[in-house]
C-alpha cells in the first residue's frame, strides 16, 4: 500500500478543517469602558481594555497602555481589505447579544427596554439574511429600579486555514494594486 500518499491528505484536510474562532466583549455604558478578549481553539489570543475618556481612547493590555501611533499609512488600508475578506469567508455558528438595563423607573426602564430589543432584532434579521447558518440570541436583563447600562456580545465563527491563506494573499494584492494606482 503508498502510505506515502496519506502526507498530501493530512496537509489537504489541516487546509479544510474549520478552526473555532470565539470573540467576547462586554461595555459598562455609564462607566465608559470595555473588555475585548479573541479565543482560537479554546486558547485565550488577545485581551483587550477600552477605556474612553475627555482625552480619547485608550487601550490596555496586561494594565500596561498601548501607545497610539499612525506611522505606516498603507498599513490601514491593508486592514481593513484583510477584515473584509475574512468577514466574507467567516463562517458564523452564533451570535449573543445580552444586555442589562435600567432608568430607575420601572415604566419607563420596560418601555425603553422593549425599543432596544425591537432594534436589536431589526439588526439580527439584517444579520441572518447575510448568515442564514447561524444561530441569534438576545437575551434581556430589565432592572427596573436601578440606573444601569451594560452590555455583551459573543460570537462564535469558523475559519478554515485555506480561506485564510487566500484572503491574505488576496488583500496584500489589492494592496499593491491600490499602491500603483496612486502613482
Amino acid at each position: 500500500m503508498n502510505y506515502y500518499l496519506f502526507i498530501p491528505l493530512f496537509l489537504i484536510l489541516i487546509l479544510l478543517i474549520p478552526i473555532p474562532i470565539l470573540f467576547k466583549s462586554s461595555a459598562n455604558f455609564f462607566k465608559s469602558e470595555g473588555i475585548v478578549v479573541v479565543y482560537i481553539c479554546g486558547v485565550k489570543l488577545k485581551g483587550l481594555v477600552v477605556k474612553v475618556d475627555l482625552s480619547g481612547v485608550r487601550i490596555y493590555e496586561d494594565n500596561k497602555e498601548i501607545p497610539q501611533d499612525d506611522s505606516n499609512e498603507n498599513e490601514p488600508i491593508y486592514l481593513k481589505k484583510l477584515l473584509l475578506q475574512i468577514k466574507e469567508k467567516m463562517r458564523m455558528k452564533l451570535l449573543q447579544i445580552n444586555y442589562n438595563f435600567g432608568v430607575g423607573d420601572a415604566y419607563y426602564s420596560s418601555l425603553i427596554g422593549g425599543w432596544i430589543n425591537i432594534v436589536l432584532l431589526i439588526i439580527l434579521t439584517r444579520v441572518k439574511s447575510e448568515k442564514p447558518t447561524a444561530s441569534l440570541l438576545v437575551c434581556d436583563n430589565i432592572a427596573f429600579n436601578s440606573k444601569v447600562f451594560e452590555g455583551a456580545l459573543m460570537i462564535k465563527a469558523s475559519i478554515t486555514l485555506f480561506d485564510l491563506v487566500y484572503s491574505l494573499i488576496y488583500s496584500v494584492i489589492l494592496m499593491i494594486y491600490v499602491k500603483i494606482n496612486k502613482k
